[in-house]
């Protein structure tokens, strides 16, 4: 059981990582991930990071990731099969200014979401 909850707090430490950082991801726009990992708990392997909510700051400017887009790579980084401690500490070096290219899986095709 204790594993079990241990294994949950650090999986919403990853979430709550990257959901803070990806608030500028989208220009302008608050994204809500929800990883699905295995192995080792304490760094997990990201089998599958999916967007569950976006909201954007402006309605001017409309979310350029959506929900239910899977997130398969940013820049050069590929998320599936990356630990997590990686990809957070990536996502997180990133600055502000840099160019993002998220490679995403929306409804079926595979498409590059470039962000400023």
């Amino acid at each position: 059981m204790e594993s079990t909850v241990t294994r949950t707090k650090i999986l919403v430490a990853f979430v709550a990582a990257l959901g803070c950082t990806s608030a500028f991801a989208a220009e302008g726009c608050k994204l809500s991930i929800k990883p699905t990992t295995s192995g080792f708990f304490l760094n997990p392997t990201l089998q599958k990071v999916v967007v569950v909510k976006a909201t954007t700051s402006s309605p001017e400017k409309p979310c350029l990731l959506l929900v239910n887009d899977e997130l398969l790579q940013i820049n050069e980084r590929v998320i599936p099969g990356a630990k997590a401690k990686e990809v957070m500490a990536y996502w997180k070096s990133l600055p502000k200014s840099t160019e993002r290219i998220f490679k995403v899986r929306r409804a079926g095709s595979v498409i590059s979401v470039v962000s400023k």
